[in-house]
């Protein structure tokens, strides 16, 4: 809590400081000495707000590591932002790398967000593999990137445009494996991990040896609709719909597919000249629709999965062995163990009862869940009918 205080103080000055040195550029002439406190006052509140989310993080066990590994990358973003911003860059490396420098802390940033949101996804029993497999598409792609960012410039865009291939197909193959440990068998995924790579391959090859060739194009496009195609499936099913919606997560994944067969058929009707045989204008119309209420309907599936989640958590022996909380006495958060404990400023003992909201019939987790009815088997629940103590009362 004094940790935390102390970078949001550091935070407020940083910014009170830069507002006043900014007032001082404007009334003096010493403009880039001025200009580079200002840059680096601004760098200090960036990198303060963002490591007191993973002084969060740090509290929980689950984003834990992801908490130690946001703050080292925030603690070189801003040591190597400093470098530029005061020059020291050029008695390292030379005045012409600081492009070079720029770019790698800029897609350093970028995929680092994405693996600090992906590493507790590793602690989640029925997605491990989707989140070390994030992790890696994420790490082949930025290792691509900085090498198009130092290499020469005839060969840096294809190097991007690869990394940009690796970070889609990487995406697809990861969305697949979703449920892939304790959820149902679903070997249709194979089919979208497949064709996915196959899609990276002829994509690479026509990055790097500009083959050109239509046949490979429809080849591409047909494998990267049905991966893209089994990928939507794959996150259709892990939405937590009520029976009575179901038939509304059918209808999109049925849309899905239309919409990437109709765009796959005017692939193949552009690349092979088959204006003879259909109509393109009415598939670009088609396709179109399609695409609009798919996209409409995603956002609605979205909206009525949240509305309806309920984290599933595993029921284990020592579910509840701790707990973080913030005395009421003296205002001190801590985490506070069982079965024991007390407040470690002024001593206060507390008494605690845990009970889990669990559906009579299925024995269901319904944290969160605010309909009547089990999202798992559809029986009409209520608070008195689903609250089953996991343990008898515990003092603290």
């Amino acid at each position: 809590m004094e940790l935390r205080s102390t970078i949001l103080r550091v935070l407020l000055w940083s910014l009170g400081l830069a507002a006043a040195t900014g007032v001082l550029v404007v009334f003096t002439n010493s403009v880039t000495f001025l200009e580079r406190m200002i840059a680096t006052q601004v760098t200090v509140a960036i990198a303060c707000g963002l490591i007191l989310p993973c002084l969060t993080m740090l509290e929980r066990e689950r984003t834990r590591r992801a908490g130690t590994f946001g703050i080292v990358v925030v603690l070189f973003e801003f040591l190597l932002a400093t470098a530029i911003i005061w020059n020291i860059t050029r008695f390292i490396v030379g005045s012409r790398f600081e492009s070079e420098l720029f770019t790698t802390g800029v897609i350093v940033g970028l995929s680092s967000i994405i693996v600090v949101r992906l590493l507790p996804v590793t602690f989640d029993g029925a997605h491990i593999v989707t989140g070390w497999a994030g992790i890696t598409s994420v790490a082949a792609t930025s290792v691509t990137l900085l090498v198009g960012a130092w290499t020469s410039t005839r060969d840096a865009s294809h190097w991007f445009e690869t990394g940009l291939a690796v970070f889609t197909a990487g995406t697809l193959v990861s969305i697949c494996l979703l449920g892939f440990e304790r959820g149902p068998r679903r070997t249709w995924r194979w089919v979208g991990i497949v064709t996915a790579a196959c899609a990276l391959f002829i994509w690479s090859r026509g990055i790097w040896f500009s083959q050109g060739d239509k046949i490979g194009t429809v080849a591409f496009a047909s494998l990267l609709a049905i991966s893209a195609t089994l990928s939507y499936w794959m996150i259709c099913l892990h939405c937590q719909l009520k029976p009575k919606l179901q038939w509304f997560r059918k209808a999109m994944m049925i849309s899905a597919l239309a919409t990437a067969a109709l765009i796959n058929l005017l692939v193949v009707v552009s690349q092979l000249r088959l204006y003879r045989f259909a109509n393109s204008a009415f598939l670009e119309q088609c396709a179109a629709a399609s695409g609009i209420v798919t996209a409409c309907g995603t956002l609605a599936l979205a909206v009525l999965a949240r509305m309806q989640r309920s984290v599933n958590y595993e029921r284990r022996a020592n579910a509840f062995d701790e707990m973080i909380l913030t005395c009421p006495r003296c205002q001190k958060k801590q985490a506070m163990s069982f079965p024991n404990g007390s407040c470690s400023r002024c001593s206060l003992r507390f008494f605690l009862r845990v009970e889990e909201p669990r559906c009579h019939e299925c024995d269901y987790v319904l944290y969160g869940d605010v309909s009547d009815r089990c999202p798992e088997c559809g029986t009409c629940v209520n608070a008195e009918a689903t609250m089953k103590p996991t343990a008898p009362a515990t003092t603290l």
